[in-house]
């Protein structure tokens, strides 16, 4: 199961050299577009819940899907879509916002019962929901463990916010970092292990990575006090970590342990977005004339280019199976650059966009290979798609 947090995901930071260059795979950059190995996929629109746009934000392996949508007078509403049925999680309130979702259906939601009161979080599940009250929680994973963020008040004059883990109706707040200059932190991933990613103001003052596991004991990823410090970006089940850094470039680390993915030869910045549990790596690179961003998946030290040469494209998620989705360019059979968004899997490129009416926006992708996204039609209005498996 995959998901998208969107605000707290850290800024790339720039390249300096260092890191010796990694080659590309033998794939041409004109990979074939056409249905992938299987039989691809159907789109299925979402549709709303009476307004003109909806967003998705998580897929399970069930394909259900949450996310906001507007209502008909205008206000936005997390909502649960499921097999044909978009259904609003909370009514009875002015506004609110799905987040995360896990393959038991628990729902993760805030909402707010008036505009511009206190936001509540709370677990939503078919048989009931449980309040979580003013936290800002964002992750639910496979045990039904949440992950967030809490703003600590208990001294007034300097309060605080750092992650929080929740089970079985037990909080556990993290503490500032000892030895660190900000005494606030935020969360950036959680997996089924309980691991929460986060980032905060190292003791240089460079933001900087760590993992924090629910108990007294925080682990920088990499060395806090290297200039620059890092940005991270993704978590994997096994607790490995994919970020870059100012000194070498984007890198996966694990248990202490770091691997550079290096630069490549004609090609600018690299910028991981997202890893598997085998260590894939995905997201997309610079050109360094200027020219268009080139998507790719990154597996045991080789580049494998991913688009259409030329055309810009940028990868977003990538599933255990070594399916990778994102957005591209290419160029229709009248020669007309249009974008469109793909899946690509073993060497095969699928235009997602094939025989819809409007403009593609992937999201992320779930572990069986549902694909969530939007389609933004002529009006500017972008509804949420569900791209299915064909069994």
């Amino acid at each position: 199961m995959r998901r998208v947090f969107i605000p707290l995901l850290v800024a790339i930071l720039g390249l300096v050299g260092g890191a010796a260059p990694a080659a590309w795979a033998s794939a041409s950059l004109s990979t074939p577009v056409g249905s992938p190995p299987g039989r691809g996929l159907a789109a299925v629109p979402l549709g709303t819940l009476g307004g003109a746009e909806s967003i998705p934000a998580a897929v399970n392996d069930r394909g259900q899907v949450v996310g906001r949508s507007q209502t008909a007078s205008g206000d936005w509403h997390a909502f649960l879509a499921d097999r044909g049925t978009i259904i609003d999680l909370a009514p009875g309130f002015a506004s609110s916002a799905a987040f995360d979702l896990n393959n038991a259906g628990a729902v993760l939601l805030q909402r707010w019962a008036v505009v511009g009161g206190p936001m509540e979080s709370v677990l939503w599940k078919p048989s009931g929901e449980v309040s979580l009250g003013q936290v800002d929680a964002r992750f639910v994973n496979e045990r039904g463990q949440v992950a967030g963020t809490v703003l600590n008040l208990a001294d007034p004059a300097n309060p605080s916010a750092n992650p929080f883990r929740w089970e079985r109706g037990v909080r556990t707040d993290m503490a500032p970092i000892a030895g660190w200059e900000g005494a606030s932190s935020r969360i950036v991933d959680f997996n089924d292990s309980g691991l929460v990613l986060g980032i905060g103001l190292g003791p240089e003052s460079f933001e900087t990575g760590f993992v924090w596991s629910g108990g007294p004991t925080v682990t920088p990823v990499r060395d806090p006090r290297l200039f620059g410090g890092n940005g991270v970006v993704d978590l994997d089940n096994t607790g490995r970590v994919v970020g870059n850094s100012y000194l070498d470039g984007a890198f996966v680390w694990r248990g202490g342990v770091t691997t550079l993915l290096g630069t490549l030869s004609g090609r600018g910045d690299v910028s991981p977005v997202a890893i598997n549990d085998r260590g894939a790596v995905v997201g997309y690179t610079a050109a360094i004339d200027g020219g268009p961003d080139q998507a790719f998946v990154w597996v045991r030290g080789q580049y494998t280019p991913l688009g259409v040469a030329g055309l810009a494209s940028r990868a977003v998620d990538i599933n255990g199976c070594g399916q990778v989705v994102g957005d591209y360019d290419r160029r229709d059979s009248a020669g007309t650059v249009r974008s469109t968004s793909f899946l690509w899997r073993g060497g095969a490129l699928l235009d997602l966009g094939a025989g819809l009416t409007g403009t593609p926006h992937v999201v992320a992708i779930s572990e069986r290979g549902f694909v969530i996204g939007t389609v933004t039609g002529a009006s500017g209005a972008a509804v949420a798609v569900l791209w299915k498996p064909r069994r």
